[in-house]
């Protein structure tokens, strides 16, 4: 039978959970309660699990009245700052469904009336049955690149129009420059390039 769980960041569950399925450092209860702390809310996690189905999500609950609604058993629900989005792990068709439907339900009894949950852009990408808790709000796509790769496979690997472009700039000579004032540190830049 389908089992939700709300972990605090000490509840040694939620280390345990991230131990069997992969995760970044967003998801971990001592970056979760770090930002709570910045936030001025509560961490806390949630996991639903139905045999082998795990879905899994961190986040931080703040009163609505600190963002000046006149109640102060009015909650919000949002990620902690980053990529912290549901973890998956789905083998049964319709779970996901299910254990969305049971979270909200959940939410709700606990008087939380609205959330944010960002998605990993490098994740498992955004299931239908997230648009029927609410607006899913895609931002333009992400691009990965393993830098730890020589630089002609890099290189090959690149559009055909980004090349040409980066292969001008380069017959024209163009150069980086800095305006006074800037705090960008220009000796990482040039390290990057």
């Amino acid at each position: 039978s389908m089992q939700l769980e709300f972990l605090k960041p000490s509840d040694a569950r939620w280390t345990q959970q991230l131990a069997r399925i992969p995760h970044q450092f967003y998801h971990t209860p001592a970056y979760c309660q770090l930002e709570a702390e910045r936030k001025g809310g509560t961490a806390e996690a949630m996991l639903v699990t139905e045999g082998d189905n795990v879905f899994f999500v961190p986040y931080i609950i703040t009163s609505l009245e600190d963002h000046g609604f006149p109640s102060d058993d009015l909650y919000d629900l949002q990620s902690p700052y980053g990529y912290p989005g549901p973890l998956m792990q789905i083998v049964t068709n319709g779970f996901l469904k299910a254990a969305l439907q049971s979270w909200r339900e959940a939410m709700r009894c606990r008087k939380v009336v609205c959330g944010f949950v960002r998605l990993d852009p490098l994740g498992q990408g955004t299931p239908n049955e997230f648009a029927e808790l609410g607006v899913v709000q895609l931002r333009g796509t992400t691009v990965s690149v393993d830098l730890q790769q020589e630089s002609v496979i890099l290189w090959r690997q690149m559009r055909r129009n980004l090349r040409s472009s980066v292969q001008r700039a380069a017959d024209r000579r163009l150069t980086f420059c800095m305006r006074r004032g800037s705090d960008i540190d220009a000796s990482a830049i040039t390290r990057l390039h």
